[in-house]
């Protein structure tokens, strides 16, 4: 594998990543909008890799840049609070489905995961830089 390769598909990785990250905080942060400005309640987001196998074929071209953010399944939940301006009749407030705990674990491993990628660049051009030394 070459270097170009190898910053490739660190490239696609802290990418990736970054999006994670993104879409984490932007769900813990509106993990208690029931109502945005559009008056819809907030659906939770996740980030999904549509390249891996496109990756496992060797094809690195076709795998990055194939990430895609789309609602959760499951995005929205229902809970009994009559109290709340947004209460249907029955007293029921349609609210995110986020878990404040998954979504902070999932940060945990995304910022995990991007500072390995940030290795993997690194270790990458110090070995480029070295070539070069060997070469002069």
């Amino acid at each position: 594998m070459d270097l170009q390769s190898i910053f490739a598909i660190s490239g696609a990785g802290l990418d990736y990543q970054k999006k994670r990250l993104d879409v984490i905080a932007m769900n813990i942060a509106n993990a208690n909008t029931t109502r945005g400005a559009d008056g819809v309640v907030y659906k939770p987001l996740e980030v999904v890799n549509q390249g891996f196998n496109a990756l496992v074929q060797d094809n690195f071209n076709a795998a990055i840049g194939s990430v895609a953010i789309v609602e959760r399944a499951n995005a929205t939940k229902l809970i009994f609070d009559p109290s709340h301006p947004d209460a249907d009749p029955k007293g029921f407030v349609e609210v995110p489905n986020v878990n404040s705990i998954d979504e902070m674990t999932d940060l945990m491993v995304a910022t995990r995961m991007y500072e390995a990628n940030v290795q993997v660049v690194n270790a990458a051009k110090s070995m480029a830089l070295k070539a070069l030394e060997i070469g002069s």
